[in-house]
């Protein structure tokens, strides 16, 4: 295989004036990945600034394998404060929380005891069904690596209030009836506030949405079989496009 160079972006964030950005560069070599993330600040030309955190992992190429232990990074569960302080989750299996300065020194880290449950089969089922691969039409059969458990904390998002809602491996564990999601609630000095639940519909295998910075909920229904229809892989002949159209809904 030639070597060749691949660059990601994973998110973007931007807070009081301030620029925080996920990246990845991706290096392909005799068959081999090397991937390095770095969560940075970028000054107004784009350049990086400040580095709050790296993360390097290495594996061998095979396009027939989805290798999740090949490496973690929180590519959702970080975020800016409305202070211009960064919190993020640097552990994939440990419920830590990491607050950094514009300068990227570490101010505080706040841990809670917490085991993520066990993946269930229909947990698996549904992470499989989202890695389908094609090509020219015709699915390919993959080989998955899994772990056990969800990440400890799966997203990270900040209010404009400056409270802090974390998502965790139980966001959509035992909710009651009605219910979306659960999510962990921190003060910006990484003091535990509680636990909320929102009500709204939301199938987490089919749906995907956005929680906004008023609280308000941004969702795309119909997420995945839309995925799926658009690249052929829905599994059935003559597919009627409208019924898997995505709808943008705002919950409140």
């Amino acid at each position: 295989m030639d070597n060749y160079d691949d660059y990601i972006l994973h998110g973007v964030d931007g807070e009081s004036g301030m620029l925080a950005c996920m990246m990845s560069h991706r290096t392909f070599s005799g068959g081999n990945v090397c991937d390095t993330t770095v969560l940075a600040r970028l000054d107004e030309s784009g350049a990086t600034k400040v580095r709050y955190h790296q993360w390097t992992s290495r594996h061998s190429l095979r396009r027939d394998v989805i290798d999740e232990t090949a490496g973690y990074f929180p590519a959702q569960a970080w975020a800016l404060l409305p202070s211009g302080t960064l919190v993020m989750a640097p552990e994939r299996d440990e419920y830590l929380l990491e607050f950094m300065d514009k300068d990227g020194r570490s101010i505080r880290r706040v841990s809670r005891e917490f085991t993520a449950p066990l993946r269930t089969e229909s947990e698996i089922t549904a992470i499989k069904n989202t890695k389908k691969k094609t090509v020219n039409g015709v699915e390919v059969p993959l080989e998955f690596i899994l772990e056990d458990r969800d990440p400890a904390i799966r997203t990270i998002d900040a209010m404009h209030d400056s409270t802090i809602w974390i998502a965790s491996a139980r966001q959509y564990r035992d909710l009651p009836l009605g219910a979306g999601a659960r999510y962990d609630i921190f003060a910006d000095d990484g003091l535990y506030a509680g636990d909320v639940t929102l009500y709204f519909e939301n199938d987490p295998n089919r749906d995907r949405f956005v929680l906004l910075g008023d609280r308000s909920i941004l969702q795309i229904k119909n997420y995945v079989d839309m995925s799926h229809a658009a690249i052929g892989i829905t599994g059935k002949q003559d597919v009627d496009r409208d019924e898997y159209a995505p709808a943008i809904v705002f919950w409140k």
